[in-house]
């Protein structure tokens, strides 16, 4: 790799393609540049021929742009002013809200741990209703099983004879 550059580097033809492409990169960029330039000394020329056939003096003008920039000045500083008192009291009202939302939270919280803790006379009695459905099922299985136990008895006992 290091050969390959040295011998771009020291042939005579790629010294002169590149230095062609250079010419033509300055070439380029200096017709930019010249249009640039020449369309700007065309705005100055016509201003200052709007200032001649008007009469008015160039001293003038600067006066009233720098009144016209401290005016814009003093309006965005008063706009300053005004969005900075907006925030201060934004923030300042969020943050007691925030503080009212999160005691309503945490009322909401032990209300429904309060609730978790203390069932209701329906969830009791739903309870109940279970252990006691539990239990008869319990019951009803081991009645059927000396059921099938007796049937399967009689049948064998017809089977033998």
């Amino acid at each position: 790799m290091n050969t390959f550059f040295e011998q771009m580097m020291n042939d005579s033809m790629f010294w002169k393609i590149a230095s062609v492409i250079i010419i033509l990169i300055l070439v380029a960029s200096f017709k930019k540049l010249f249009k640039l330039a020449s369309l700007l000394f065309l705005i100055v020329i016509v201003y200052a021929g709007y200032l001649i056939i008007t009469g008015t003096e160039p001293d003038d003008i600067i006066e009233q742009l720098q009144e016209s920039s401290e005016d814009v000045w003093d309006k965005t500083e008063d706009s300053f002013n005004e969005v900075k008192d907006f925030t201060e009291h934004a923030v300042e009202d969020i943050e007691d809200e925030m503080e009212q939302v999160g005691e309503k939270v945490e009322k909401k919280v032990n209300q429904v741990a309060k609730k978790k803790k203390k069932k209701s006379i329906t969830e009791q009695f739903k309870e109940q209703e279970d252990k006691m459905m539990k239990k008869f099922q319990d019951e009803e299985d081991k009645m059927m099983k000396k059921f099938r136990d007796k049937e399967n008895a009689i049948i064998k006992e017809f089977e033998d004879l």
